[in-house]
Formats: C-alpha cells, structure tokens, sequence
C-alpha cells in the first residue's frame, strides 16, 4: 500500500509563498522530499480555493503563479460528488457530536472537505493518506474516527 500527502492550506500557502523564509523553505524542502521518497504529494481542491482566494485578494501575482506550479508539480485531486456528500455526513455528524460548542461551521467546513477528499482517495487508490496541516485540532474529531488515517502537523510526516 502506497502513501499520500494532502497539503492543508498552510502548508500549501507556504509551498507556493515565493518569499524564502525558513518556514517557507523548510515546508518546500519537505515536499520535495517527501515526493522524492516516493510518497505521493497531493493538492486538494479545496486547499487551492482556500489559498487561491486568499492570494488574489491580497494581489499576489507571483504567488498564484507559483500555486500553479505546485499544483502542476503535485496534481490536484478535484472535488467530486462523492467527496462532497461525504463531507456532509462527517459535518452533520460533528455537529451532532460537538454541539454548539468546538469549531465554528466555517472553519469546519474546510475541514470535513479535505478529510472526505483524503478518504475517497483512499479508497479509490488504495493507499494511506494523510493530511498535513498546521492546527490538528480541527482534524482531531476525523482522526479519531474511522474516516481518514491521519492528520498531523506537516513537519512531523516522513516518507
């Protein structure tokens, strides 16, 4: 069974931040790593519209130019039905579990986008997935689930 990486939106805002920040550096180094090694790194939709947006309202050309290249270096995995009707149910049912209290619904939405893309890729690839972000916490009531395989801060997924 193979091994894939699906970028949250901080680190795929790192990745593609043309700046060279040791944070910045450090994330891109740890991709190219990672895909030399010969763990798939993966774009979902998703984070690109989360990055995307962020990029053209802040008119960064530069940056979304270099979003483009990750996402032609990477691939992107395009949101799909199945995903989508996934996503609810691990919404509704966080909603159920969490009540009014936990993460709010905008943020959760994101969220339960990127596990339910991870978990059908999963499945339609037979391979483990994980997700890298930079705040578990909001993945935390998916992990513990039996939706994806994992999720953990980027710096902390090896090949």
């Amino acid at each position: 069974m193979g091994k894939a990486v699906f970028l949250d939106s901080s680190p795929l805002g790192m990745i593609s931040n043309p700046n060279d920040s040791v944070a910045n550096t450090s994330c891109r180094d740890w991709a190219i790593d990672l895909q030399r090694k010969g763990t798939l790194v993966r774009v979902p939709e998703i984070a690109d519209y989360e990055t995307r947006r962020e990029l053209i309202r802040a008119n960064k050309g530069t940056g979304i130019a270099e979003l483009d290249q990750i996402i032609q270096v990477y691939g992107l995995v395009p949101i799909c039905t199945e995903a989508m009707r996934l996503a609810a149910e691990f919404w509704a049912n966080l909603r159920i579990g969490l009540g009014k209290g936990g993460t709010d619904d905008h943020r959760l939405d994101a969220d339960v986008i990127v596990s339910a893309q991870a978990y059908t890729f999963a499945q339609e690839q037979d391979m483990e997935v994980w997700i890298a972000t930079d705040n578990v916490r909001h993945f935390q009531p998916l992990v513990d689930g039996t939706y994806i395989v994992g999720a953990d801060i980027w710096q902390n997924i090896t090949p």
